[in-house]
């Protein structure tokens, strides 16, 4: 290991630790408010974990419940929830954990990480407070004002799938980095990964194949889950976490699984795999709901990894021109 320590403040499941762990880094400790998610979260990483509802949890905890204070984390990350957020459904203003990004920042005050890296949905570009302020703005400028050290911030959308994830799932990414070091917010984000485009069959184990016109209920199926549905050779459409999908057409399952169905839903092994994490990731909850659920929230480890390697390099002094230096962990 680096040597280089993480937390991350709304964990989820770990992807976001999963390629951060790959790439070098040491996972100090996450917290999140999901039981399940945590569990998964300690179960999959040497780091301990903390079911803390942050808006109730002063930042002066970790001083006495984990013994972390300023200057003993290198690097903060997380995904703050996202559902007030998000263009897939009605965006609700005044939902509670929009705020929960400026908790966040009341950490990053009292951790005084090096370099802080956030993961949301791009829908954060256009959503407006209760006073019609422009949100993603507003968290900018409280970043901005951290003193001890103050931040430069930047932010940027990027799609997994120009990572090597077998999935288009387009996300915005809020950096800021210490003005205390050598390189800035925009030196993270400026990374540009040329990484292979993968499909669902690079992933999923398919056998033989169905012609499409051999089921003509199919069609009719397409036009009502065409956001859900893609076919073998391409990448498949953003997992979700609250929408139980059938993300694999007819024409693409074994002979010997063709019954009165026009498609299926990946497996929580395939749904892994599309959002990269390992095989040997094991998730953990009492329903395959609860595991859905954590697949489809968490960070693409794969998309991660990219990141934490331009990191892990920038703050060790090593050089990034050119984008990724070194080779992706297999899934």
């Amino acid at each position: 290991m680096s040597g280089l320590r993480v937390f991350d403040i709304f964990c989820g499941a770990g992807g976001f630790s999963c390629g951060f762990e790959q790439a070098g880094f040491d996972i100090e400790i996450g917290f999140d408010l999901n039981e399940d998610a945590l569990r998964t979260f300690v179960n999959n990483h040497n780091a301990d974990g903390g079911l803390w509802d942050l808006q109730e949890m002063d930042p002066g905890t970790m001083d006495t419940q984990y013994g972390l204070h300023g200057g003993l984390v290198d690097v903060m990350i997380g995904g703050p929830p996202c559902k007030g957020f998000s263009t897939m459904g009605e965006r609700d203003e005044s939902d509670v954990r929009n705020r929960l990004y400026y908790c966040a920042i009341d950490y990053v005050n009292h951790l005084s990480p090096d370099v802080v890296l956030f993961e949301n949905v791009v829908g954060l570009k256009s959503m407006e407070d209760g006073r019609g302020e422009n949100v993603l703005d507003n968290i900018v400028q409280a970043f901005e004002l951290c003193e001890n050290p103050t931040y430069n911030v930047s932010w940027r959308v990027f799609d997994a799938v120009d990572f090597g994830v077998p999935q288009t799932r387009k996300r915005l990414l809020v950096c800021a980095v210490s003005e205390n070091l050598h390189f800035t917010s925009e030196d993270v984000l400026s990374i540009e990964p040329d990484e292979s485009e993968r499909s669902l069959e690079d992933v999923v184990e398919v056998e033989d194949r169905y012609d499409v016109q051999t089921s003509p209920a199919n069609e009719g199926r397409q036009l009502r889950q065409e956001t859900a549905l893609r076919g073998i050779d391409e990448p498949s459409y953003t997992i979700k976490a609250d929408v139980p999908n059938s993300l694999l057409n007819s024409d693409d399952l074994p002979v010997d699984s063709i019954k009165d169905i026009d498609s299926r839903r990946l497996t929580i092994d395939e749904i892994k795999r599309v959002q990269s994490f390992p095989d040997d990731y094991e998730f953990h909850g009492d329903t395959k709901t609860s595991m859905y659920k954590q697949i489809g929230h968490a960070v693409p480890p794969q998309m991660a990894y990219h990141f934490a390697v331009r990191i892990r390099k920038l703050l060790q002094g090593e050089p990034v021109d050119g984008g990724l230096q070194t080779e992706l962990g297999s899934f």
